[in-house]
Formats: structure tokens, C-alpha cells, sequence
């Protein structure tokens, strides 16, 4: 299990969550690709780690969030975080929103 973000994270601490991250729902079919955005790239001092999850799942937003954040809760639990399952035809301002995002899985 990840440690709780402390008032700063090093880089190799991040390079080690995204990995983790990965490495659980990269094992997930219906995944195409994993995006990490928000504070946790930009700051030192990040407020939580916002997932993005490009999927190609007939599922609602509700089940696939949720199955996603069952996978992770273990590895994060003491840290807050966010998952957003995207449609692959998805579109909009939010997608422009993480576009500068840290792509960490595409298959």
C-alpha cells in the first residue's frame, strides 16, 4: 500500500503510484488507456490524483467508476482520488481540460 501523501510528493514517488496504477487496471479488457491529470502533475503539493480510464465498455459511468475504484482502493486508500471512465467517442471541454495530461497506459 501507497503511504498517504505527505505536504510534498518527489517525483520518483509519483513515477512509482503511476506505475501501480498502471499495473491494476491496465489488466482490465475493456481499458484503453489510463491518463493521470489535475495537481498531482503540476504540484509538488498535489490535492489528489484525478484518473482518467479511456475505455471501450458498454458499461454506465456509475458500475465502471465504481469497479475501478474497488481495483485501487487498496493501493490508495489513504490518498484521495478521482476516476472518470471516458467513451472512446467522447467529446467536450473536459477532454481539452486533460489533454496536457500524463499518458501512463494505451494500448
Amino acid at each position: 500500500m501507497i503511504e498517504h501523501l505527505k505536504k510534498n510528493i518527489s517525483k520518483q514517488q509519483k513515477e512509482i503510484i503511476k506505475r501501480q496504477i498502471r499495473d491494476i487496471l491496465s489488466n482490465e479488457q475493456e481499458v484503453q488507456k489510463i491518463l493521470i491529470f489535475g495537481s498531482f502533475i503540476k504540484s509538488d503539493t498535489p490535492n489528489d490524483i484525478d484518473i482518467a480510464v479511456f475505455q471501450n465498455s458498454k458499461g454506465g459511468y456509475l458500475s465502471l467508476s465504481m469497479k475501478y475504484r474497488k481495483l485501487l482502493r487498496t493501493l490508495i486508500a489513504t490518498i484521495p482520488f478521482d476516476v472518470i471512465p471516458i467513451n472512446p467517442d467522447a467529446a467536450g471541454g473536459f477532454l481539452d481540460h486533460i489533454k496536457d495530461g500524463d499518458v501512463i497506459f494505451e494500448r
